[in-house]
């Protein structure tokens, strides 16, 4: 496993085919490996931030694999949206919503199918909290938001939101995404998480996550 840090946001990590091989991941359908895949992104997020510094942390994250004619595999990490201020991601978020009446009348069912008729594209979004009251107090800090789908999931001691992003909310999940770092919520790399979480995950709430945590806890 060879980094590269190739700026501020962005490294390179270069893996081998024997280093694949040994961790049962198949290097011609790499990211479908989901569980041994997403070991290994974490393992190498660690050794990134302890050899180059690569801090991570409330970042959005965007992953990109490259295999070589040589059987090894490039994998190039971005991160961006870093929050500086997230106490003001909240105030943002009431303003939109609130400056917006349209959306307090939307069901979460109708966004959702929305998605299906109109935009086949979405994108799920993972905010990892380690302590359910953190993820209570986040929720009951928002206003009403009817227009984001949410679930919650448990694993291994940690709590998991899951949002889903579309081309309609996607600024209001961005600042729910900054807004939770208020809470100590971090965002994972969703694409890893949420196979994950979809295989070995305990789903504790299947949707309206968001408000079902502010109402009734």
């Amino acid at each position: 496993m060879k980094f590269k840090k190739v700026n501020e946001n962005k490294i390179m990590i270069m893996l081998s085919g024997a280093e694949l091989e040994s961790r049962n991941i198949d290097i011609a359908n790499i990211k479908n490996n989901s569980v041994a895949y997403q070991k290994l992104f974490w393992d190498m997020m660690e050794k990134a931030q302890a050899e180059l510094g690569f801090d991570a942390t409330g970042s959005q994250l965007m992953v990109e694999t490259m295999p070589d004619k040589n059987g090894n595999v490039i994998i190039t990490i971005t991160k961006s949206g870093t929050a500086k201020t997230p106490t003001a991601a909240i105030e943002r978020l009431v303003s939109e919503l609130l400056g917006n009446e349209f959306l307090g009348n939307i069901a979460e069912e109708i966004a959702v199918q929305s998605i299906n008729e109109n935009e086949q594209e979405f994108a799920n979004e993972v905010i990892i909290f380690e302590d359910i009251e953190h993820i209570i107090g986040f929720s009951k800090s928002l206003p009403v938001i009817n227009n984001v789908f949410s679930s919650l999931y448990d694993f291994d001691g940690k709590y998991y939101l899951v949002l889903r992003r579309t081309k309609k909310n996607n600024k209001t999940v961005s600042n729910l995404l900054e807004a939770a770092m208020e809470f100590e919520g971090v965002t994972g790399e969703s694409y890893l998480l949420y196979a994950m979480l979809e295989e070995r995950g305990n789903k504790i709430i299947k949707s309206k996550a968001i408000k079902t945590l502010a109402e009734k806890f």
